[in-house]
């Protein structure tokens, strides 16, 4: 009982504690670091995808426009 109440517990407690919080905040900013790099990587890639998406349908109906006009047959505004 008598550990307890000496100053050298206390000064271990003070500078577990320093530590500790220490240590949360560190790990802390790593992980929004992490999270904020990685959403970003992943926003990038969906955009990209959604992009490559956009020009093969642009790509159909270029294509569906030119074969009815070889054919003769009325073109139709294509959808934007």
């Amino acid at each position: 009982m008598r550990f307890f109440k000496s100053i050298r517990f206390r000064i271990l407690l003070v500078y577990v504690s320093l530590f500790a919080a220490v240590l949360f905040i560190f790990s802390y900013l790593l992980f929004q670091g992490l999270r904020r790099d990685l959403y970003s990587n992943v926003d990038e890639m969906l955009k990209s995808r959604a992009e490559g998406i956009k020009e093969s349908i642009d790509t159909y109906w270029q294509t569906e426009k030119l074969e009815k006009a070889k054919d003769g047959t009325p073109v139709t505004p294509s959808p934007s």
